[in-house]
């Protein structure tokens, strides 16, 4: 049983976390669903909830880390192409704004800017030649996409 020196408080590194026997949770069942039913997916939660470390189980599973993933569902229970892929994932996709927001009109100017670089790299992301060669792409944030004009750009997330 692992003791309490062994739970990852504050670690939202996977690969720390199972390099230094520390408590996982295995979701890697779900982590291979999502894969495998869909490209585009969007999650919006409190921080804290466990975003950045599903981020980094999936850049280590794309990065195909297979050492890391003894014993965890998704090594004994499927037949994963354990292979290096390249990694498109975007955790705190909201920072580049809020990290402005309520600081005054100077700030608020740089949110604004950020705010359309970020639109155009999501066009780019949607785009006919970019989107054939994506298997997969996640992004999280605390705040709702709706609330944020860009994601018109990118309107084909789950």
């Amino acid at each position: 049983m692992k003791t309490l020196q062994n739970l990852p408080i504050g670690d939202s590194s996977f690969e720390s976390i199972r390099r230094n026997d520390q408590l996982y949770v295995d979701k890697t069942r779900y982590i291979f669903k999502l894969v495998n039913e869909g490209k585009y997916y969007f999650i919006s939660r409190p921080r804290r909830f466990g975003k950045s470390l599903t981020i980094s189980t999936l850049r280590c599973l794309f990065e195909g880390k297979k050492d890391l993933f003894k014993g965890l569902w998704i090594a004994e229970n499927t037949n994963w192409e354990w292979k290096e892929h390249p990694v498109i994932l975007i955790d705190e996709y909201d920072k580049p704004l809020i990290d402005h927001l309520g600081r005054g009109r100077e700030a608020f100017e740089i949110a604004k800017a950020n705010r359309d670089i970020l639109k155009y790299f999501f066009g780019v992301i949607k785009d006919g030649e970019v989107a054939s060669a994506l298997r997969f792409v996640l992004l999280t944030g605390v705040s709702k996409f709706s609330r944020v004009s860009f994601f018109s750009e990118l309107n084909n997330l789950d």
